[in-house]
């Protein structure tokens, strides 16, 4: 069977796979925005979601899944530089911090490309709120079009012509740089997320470095 779903969020990802893995989904292959699944009666399934960055067929790929295969997890799927594994149980393992330190990278460089993309945006956007007013002064509109597809041509004359070309490419410009506001605040709160659960599972590494520190010192009095 195949479902169909997007996702921004790599948490959310996580957690609606392993919903249907409590259900005996177990994951064969994702694609685009679909995912296909078998059934497996009286049996459950763990996923961790992992950004590789690379195939997971390439070198640093088989080392990473080796490093998993220790946890008892195996890839069943992957999908542009994400490696989805699985193993059987309820048991939800704890994040490795090098693979959140990965995720983490990930969704810093694609919110700074947004941002980058939607200040790009933006100023184009505020050149053409100028040049609106200038073509208005001038009373200068879109001339028709001479194009030799007839159908083009009257698209173009019955869409665009009399209209002040400013105010044309504003109609393109505000939805493209409000997109590029949307994905920036998805990815960088997505950033922020994975960044926190980081540092949340260094300091539980630690912890529990410091509780063995302690048994063994008192061990050896």
């Amino acid at each position: 069977m195949t479902k169909t779903r997007i996702f921004v969020s790599w948490r959310a990802e996580e957690k609606w796979l392993n919903a249907m893995g409590a259900k005996g989904y177990r994951l064969t292959g994702v694609d685009a925005f679909d995912y296909k699944f078998t059934i497996a009666a009286g049996q459950t399934f763990v996923y961790s979601l992992e950004w590789l960055d690379v195939s997971p067929m390439s070198d640093e790929g088989e080392r990473f899944a080796a490093k998993r295969a220790e946890d008892g997890f195996s890839l069943c799927a992957s999908k542009r530089g994400w490696a989805y594994y699985i193993r059987e149980g309820t048991d939800v393992p704890e994040k490795d911090t090098s693979a959140l330190r990965l995720t983490m990278g990930h969704y810093r460089a694609v919110s700074l490309f947004a941002l980058v993309m939607f200040l790009v945006f933006t100023g184009l956007t505020a050149y053409n709120f100028y040049y609106q007013s200038v073509f208005a002064a001038e009373g200068y509109t879109i001339p028709k079009s001479s194009m030799s597809v007839e159908f083009f041509r009257n698209i173009y004359n019955n869409l665009l012509v009399g209209k002040n070309p400013a105010t044309v490419l504003l109609l393109l410009l505000v939805p493209i740089t409000a997109v590029f506001l949307l994905l920036c605040a998805s990815f960088g709160s997505e950033y922020f997320a994975t960044r926190r659960l980081m540092k949340q599972s260094v300091l539980r590494q630690l912890e529990r470095a410091a509780e063995t520190a302690q048994e063994d010192g008192e061990a050896r009095e």
